[in-house]
């Protein structure tokens, strides 16, 4: 599937048919990806986790023919600008749908905060090119300090748990 195609069917399967926040639509691919969707998307460790520069270019490229309006939500507390992407009224299908299991899926990681999506797909990062789950959680832990507690550690570990990791 490509890139594009994985950005449609994510946004098709949420109940709202949005994602707001660039690193959320960015981990929702990942883990997506490493639950064995064939995602034509390369990721790399960043700063905020795993990103895929071809999630971003897809993401461009469907906000200019129209199929998804990317605007800026005021979020939070202290009132952050975060991208939102939906689908729009008119979009084009690019004839792919997950199956059940994937479908699931995402349901499943849309109910966590966006800071637990993080910590885990940076944790699942790691963890497919780590001996051990505790090498990936220091290694996490390294680059995310201020975001790796208890709450995200127990996030992480239900998440890696169901992508079957």
């Amino acid at each position: 599937m490509t890139p594009e195609q994985a950005i449609v069917a994510i946004l098709e399967a949420l109940p709202s048919h949005s994602v707001t926040g660039k690193k959320r639509l960015q981990k929702l691919a990942f883990l997506l990806k490493l639950s064995g969707v064939d995602i034509e998307a390369s990721f790399q460790i960043k700063t905020y986790g795993p990103f895929s520069q071809d999630i971003e270019l897809a993401c461009t490229m469907l906000s200019l023919f129209g199929d998804v309006e990317e605007k800026e939500v005021v979020i939070g507390y202290a009132g952050y600008l975060a991208t939102e992407y939906s689908l729009t009224p008119d979009a084009t299908k690019l004839e792919v749908e997950l199956n059940e299991d994937s479908s699931e899926l995402l349901l499943f990681l849309d109910k966590y905060p966006s800071v637990d999506l993080e910590v885990a797909a940076t944790v699942a990062f790691f963890r497919k090119n780590e001996s051990s789950i505790k090498d990936a959680i220091s290694s996490t832990e390294k680059l995310k300090a201020t975001k790796v507690n208890l709450r995200t550690l127990k996030s992480s570990e239900e998440i890696i748990a169901r992508i079957g990791l």
